[in-house]
C-alpha cells in the first residue's frame, strides 16, 4: 500500500483518514496535503484538512477549507454548520451568524445553528434573540455549559428570574 501511495492520491487520502483515526493528526494532515497535490480540488481531502485544522484550533485554516469544500459541494449543509462554528470560535461573528441563518431557514430547530446564533446574539447584547436561540438549542439536546450560561445571562437581562435559576 505504501508503494502504491507514492503515486496514487486516493491511496494517500485513505491513509490520511486511517492516520487520523489512529489520532496521528500531524501525519494525517501531511498525507491529506500530499493527496491534494496529486488530486487538486478533491473534496474529501479538503474537508479532511478543514477537520484537522479545527482539531488543531487553527480556525482560520479550518474556515478557509470549509469554504473551499462548500464551493465544491454547495449542498453539504453539515459542512456549513461546521463552518459557522469555526467562524464563531475564530471571532468572525457576522460571518458565523450568516451561515447559521442559512441553516435556520431550512431547519429552524437545528441545535448547532441555534447555538451559534445564540452565542453571536449575546455578544451583540441582543438578549431576546440570544435567549430564544439558546432555549431552542437546549431543548434540542445541545447541552453545552456555555450555552446554558448564555440562556441564564440573557434570561437575567430579560428579567425572567425563574429561568435564570433554571
Amino acid at each position: 500500500m505504501k508503494q502504491a501511495a507514492e503515486n496514487n492520491g486516493y491511496t494517500l487520502l485513505a491513509d490520511a483518514f486511517f492516520q487520523l483515526s489512529n489520532q496521528d493528526v500531524d501525519l494525517a494532515k501531511q498525507l491529506a496535503e500530499e493527496a491534494l497535490s496529486k488530486i487538486p480540488s478533491q473534496p474529501e481531502a479538503i474537508l479532511l484538512l478543514a477537520n484537522i485544522a479545527s482539531i488543531n484550533e487553527d480556525y482560520i485554516a479550518a474556515a478557509d477549507n470549509y469554504r473551499k469544500y462548500l464551493a465544491l459541494q454547495p449542498m453539504q449543509r453539515t459542512s456549513e454548520l461546521l463552518l459557522a462554528n469555526v467562524l464563531l470560535k475564530g471571532g468572525e461573528l457576522e460571518q458565523a451568524e450568516k451561515h447559521a441563518d442559512n441553516i435556520l431557514k431550512l431547519i429552524p430547530n437545528q441545535p448547532l445553528a441555534n447555538y451559534v446564533k445564540a452565542m453571536v446574539r449575546v455578544q451583540n447584547a441582543d438578549y431576546e434573540l440570544a435567549h430564544r436561540h439558546a432555549e431552542l438549542a437546549l431543548n434540542n439536546k445541545f447541552n453545552q455549559p456555555n450555552l446554558k450560561l448564555v440562556a441564564g445571562v440573557s434570561a437575567f437581562y430579560l428579567k425572567k428570574h425563574e429561568q435564570v435559576l433554571n
